[in-house]
């Protein structure tokens, strides 16, 4: 009896949350109904004062000048640099508790939102349907409608049923040594999909094409890009023909960039490496990547100098897997060169172990002997010596050693030496 107790009692709270829970919802539903200000981020343009939307002059003005310079600019990407070289930020609002938000600059996205939010027309937006607000507001009609044709007219069609969309950082901007373009492809395996630059062979079939896994160059090429903009000296190198008060601006917006890069969406670093001129050679020895130092300065905001290449430093050693030619870069500085499945696989070791010593004999006793297999299969990967889990950790394990090897292909002793010399370590 106790038990059906509790049920019911459970039973009737969770109706009494859901009827909570649609009050709630109706209440929000009938004030936005009759275009009340409900909360949520502020909006640049306007204060609250006694729970409603007041105008701020002056940040009112603001709107209507991105609004007028949107029309005016081919993007909404392009909007978003020139507000940027103007050091126009997104409202800087201070919580009760003295937390401050925004007054950073704007976003591609939170540009986009400010464009096409209809509070600033004086109407209120719930669930898609539209309702007069309290609130008065700051922006003409017309110049509001207007900014909306536009931005339907750049709006791309949507993508066919099934389809994903992926873009590609460095699509167009990367050949091999053979002059080739390298597209990028990919391939699927167990469901996961790995993406690729490679040589496109219809210009040249008689060359040995190149590979190279994308998320690897995407994140080098990034870090290359960084690690160029906070060089100071080598920053004052391409400015040199900018005043003192200048080069001292063009330092702190490099490092505002390279701090910005981080948190830009792919299609917006594409955007900017477009624009900087990004071109990599590759060929399976070495990597070559350079910039325009013109289109930087420009990018920055200051007037270009004669045209030379600025190289990125992207770390690279030649790799062979059997006859095929590929290069392996270097990870980032503080970063293991381990190979991450041997990686994964040696800390499965650890856990197994840790399971096993866990059991009980009861649980060993009811364990399935398939479980108990695999378990003690991997677990012995734990007692591999030091030195050897750790020149995997470094990347420095010989050539011919593989998870599958670890994992399936020998009996490993737990003499450290007969460990040595069975996977092919050199003694000690």
């Amino acid at each position: 009896m106790g038990r059906l107790t509790l049920n019911v009692l459970l039973s009737f709270a969770q109706f009494e949350r859901e009827v909570i829970a649609e009050r709630i919802r109706d209440k929000i539903a009938a004030s936005r109904a009759r275009g009340m200000w409900m909360g949520g981020a502020l909006p640049l343009g306007y204060t609250v004062k006694n729970k409603k939307l007041v105008p701020v002059p002056e940040e009112a003005e603001t709107v209507r000048r991105i609004m007028d310079r949107y029309l005016s600019s081919r993007n909404v990407a392009e909007l978003r640099d020139a507000l940027e070289r103007e050091g126009l930020v997104s409202k800087r609002v201070v919580s009760r508790k003295g937390n401050v938000r925004g007054g950073n600059p704007m976003t591609r996205g939170a540009l986009h939102h400010l464009l096409s939010n209809r509070t600033y027309i004086g109407e209120v937006v719930h669930n898609g349907k539209v309702y007069p607000g309290e609130h008065v507001g700051i922006v003409d009609r017309p110049l509001f409608d207007a900014v909306q044709q536009k931005l339907a007219e750049r709006t791309k069609q949507p993508l066919a049923s099934g389809a994903s969309r992926c873009t590609s950082l460095l699509a167009g901007m990367i050949r091999d040594e053979q002059g080739r373009p390298m597209s990028p492809v990919h391939t699927r395996n167990h469901g996961r999909r790995y993406r690729y630059y490679a040589s496109n062979r219809a210009d040249d079939a008689s060359a040995p094409a190149l590979r190279l896994p994308a998320g690897e160059l995407d994140a080098a090429v990034k870090a290359a890009l960084i690690g160029r903009l906070r060089d100071s000296r080598q920053i004052l190198e391409s400015g040199s023909h900018l005043l003192p008060h200048e080069q001292h601006r063009l330092i702190s917006s490099s490092a505002s960039l390279a701090d910005r890069i981080g948190t830009m969406s792919v299609v917006d670093v594409r955007a900017l490496l477009q624009n900087i001129g990004l071109t990599i050679v590759l060929s399976c020895r070495a990597m070559i990547a350079h910039i325009s130092a013109s289109r930087l300065l420009v990018r920055l905001g200051f007037a270009g100098s004669e045209e030379h290449l600025l190289p990125l430093l992207i770390p690279a050693a030649p790799l062979f897997r059997g006859h095929e030619p590929r290069l392996r870069l270097e990870p980032p500085a503080g970063q293991s060169a381990g190979d991450p499945t041997l990686i994964k696989i040696i800390a499965s070791g650890f856990a197994a172990r840790e399971q096993l010593l866990a059991m009980t004999e009861d649980d060993l006793a009811a364990a399935p002997a398939t479980r108990l297999s695999h378990l003690t299969r991997y677990a012995r990967l734990s007692y591999l010596s030091p030195d050897i889990i750790r020149a995997i950790m470094d990347g420095r394990q010989p050539r011919h050693i593989s998870a599958r090897l670890l994992s399936r292909g020998v009996t490993l002793p737990l003499c450290w030496a007969e460990q040595r010399r069975i996977l092919g370590f050199p003694d000690r």
